[in-house]
């Protein structure tokens, strides 16, 4: 997602990490879009292994979409049910333990429903699972089937932000999107991680938090502009943080490569 410099706040110091459980007084949601093919890795990135035990997965998930049993509706809710634990860990284990640790209220992730594995995997975690009715043609076409899924869940309060970050971040640690969260300024803006000793030095990454009052405006994006014409096109507020928590997607098996040898090299960074 390619940003734009903006206004700089004097954010210089990695805020006050919120106790687990908490809940902003305006709730923050979040929206992974994890409906694509990885055809630039020639594989299955969000399933590749990742260190780390982690944290367990405990009581999942919400299914919205299609059914495989024709005789319920296209879309459909079903409640909670407990999971064993997992026999090994993967990317998208570490990226949903991240959102799920954090003080999002809830996390929306898009996926293919024939993506029986990716399925499978999310529904190890506590989030909405949403299936989109035919192949999404881009990031940004499964973002706004994560977004109608949450207007179409919740009453949001005016003052609400959400979350848009790619699925394959397994670098993101909850520490990070708890800090963006609890970031206050005067001016309404979109909130952005910078990594590195001085705003000026440092080099931007994901996720992004969007106020609420913005978000819709993704449904009328031209079908060649991407998400990061919505960045763009408002205020800008950067977050400081230190290098070692630099978040950056896997596109190859460099990527991937290089993120999973700094995770066995620094676990903690994780938390």
């Amino acid at each position: 997602m390619v940003m734009e410099s903006g206004t700089l706040a004097t954010k210089s110091e990695l805020g006050t990490v919120t106790p687990k459980g908490y809940r902003s007084v305006n709730p923050c949601y979040a929206i992974i879009p994890a409906a694509g093919s990885s055809r630039r890795m020639g594989q299955h990135k969000l399933l590749l292994p990742w260190p780390g035990g982690g944290q367990q997965p405990g009581i999942s998930t919400n299914d919205l979409g299609p059914s495989t049993n024709h005789s319920v509706p296209s879309t459909r809710y079903s409640g909670p049910e407990t999971q064993t634990a997992f026999a090994s860990r993967t990317v998208i284990d570490r990226v949903l333990e991240s959102w799920t640790t954090s003080c999002v209220a809830e996390t929306f992730i898009v996926v293919r429903s024939d993506d029986l594995a990716l399925c499978e995997a999310c529904r190890r975690w506590p989030v909405t699972i949403v299936y989109p009715d035919k192949p999404t043609r881009d990031m940004k076409e499964s973002i706004c089937i994560g977004l109608k899924a949450l207007i179409d869940r919740h009453v949001i309060d005016p003052g609400a932000g959400c979350f848009i970050a790619p699925a394959d971040l397994p670098t993101l640690s909850s520490r990070v999107i708890n800090c963006l969260i609890e970031a206050r300024s005067d001016i309404r803006s979109i909130r952005l991680p910078r990594f590195g000793t001085t705003l000026e030095t440092s080099i931007s990454g994901h996720p992004a938090l969007v106020p609420w009052e913005w978000m819709g405006e993704i449904f009328s994006l031209e079908p060649q502009h991407g998400v990061d014409v919505l960045i763009k096109r408002h205020a800008q507020e950067y977050v400081l943080f230190p290098q070692e928590l630099a978040v950056s997607d896997i596109d190859t098996l460099a990527d991937y490569q290089s993120a999973y040898a700094r995770a066995t090299r620094n676990p903690k960074r994780d938390s």
